[in-house]
């Protein structure tokens, strides 16, 4: 017990002794053995949790619509740049917290928002089909950790989306507040503006905005009519029930 404590107080740096000094204290062959043992072991574990919840993302971000085994590498290097940014809003340095990330939505209600969508699913639905397309999802999960390789900086990218699968609204957002970084498989890829990017044309509207904005002006055209026609409809029924009222005052005088 004693050498498992040693251990793991030598993970954590050193031992703290009286009056708050670390110290790293003289240990034998054995102990070094058990320390090298419990580190390779932490890895290993940290290794295939990291593994699985990549698999996952890639899974059900690309692998399980088909995307290709680029696509997917892709992927999985903006779900690895998320977390090396530690950023808050991307869900910190974990993988599992940048994968599993969410937030209140600003609509209200009490919604979450994840930034992966299959990880709002409840875990009954968001467990993988085995298959082939899992089988790949791990292989390129397994890949991509143990790759340390950078890709070139107008390269790196902390978003994606598919078009396919996209709605006007997102890629309006993407196309006015992200710099594209090119296209693999099914997905194109963006990254946040850099100082050395060229000013954006803000009177160049990208054609998804102008389809979204004419699709939002025509939902409040069709809420104004229904709402005009609800009022004529009130207007009718006062009209009749004062008609009614009228009538029941003059029998009632006779």
């Amino acid at each position: 017990m004693r050498r498992h404590s040693l251990a793991l107080a030598l993970l954590a740096g050193g031992l703290l002794m009286p009056g708050g000094v670390l110290a790293s204290p003289v240990i034998d062959e054995a102990d070094f053995a058990l320390i090298t043992e419990v580190a390779l072991t932490y890895e290993r574990i940290k290794f295939e949790n990291d593994a699985h919840v990549l698999a996952l993302a890639l899974y059900w971000e690309g692998g399980s619509t088909g995307e290709s085994i680029e696509g997917m590498r892709r992927i999985a290097e903006v779900i690895k740049t998320r977390a090396a940014l530690n950023r808050p809003d991307f869900g910190g340095r974990d993988l599992h917290g940048v994968v599993f990330h969410s937030h209140k939505s600003k609509a209200g209600k009490g919604a979450s928002v994840c930034q992966f969508s299959f990880a709002c699913l409840p875990s009954t639905k968001r467990a993988p089909i085995p298959g082939q397309r899992w089988e790949l999802a791990r292989e390129v999960a397994r890949g991509a950790l143990r790759d340390v390789a950078r890709p070139a900086e107008n390269e790196v990218a902390e978003y994606y989306l598919n078009p396919e699968f996209s709605s006007l609204r997102s890629i309006c957002w993407f196309k006015t507040k992200l710099v594209e970084a090119g296209q693999t498989g099914r997905h194109i890829f963006w990254r946040e503006p850099k100082q050395w990017d060229q000013p954006r044309d803000l009177a160049a509207k990208p054609d998804e905005c102008v389809r979204y904005d004419a699709m939002v002006e025509q939902q409040k055209r069709k809420v104004v009519k229904k709402g005009k026609a609800k009022n004529q409809q009130v207007a009718k029924v006062k009209v009749k029930a004062k008609k009614i009222k009228q009538k029941f005052a003059s029998n009632t005088r006779r």
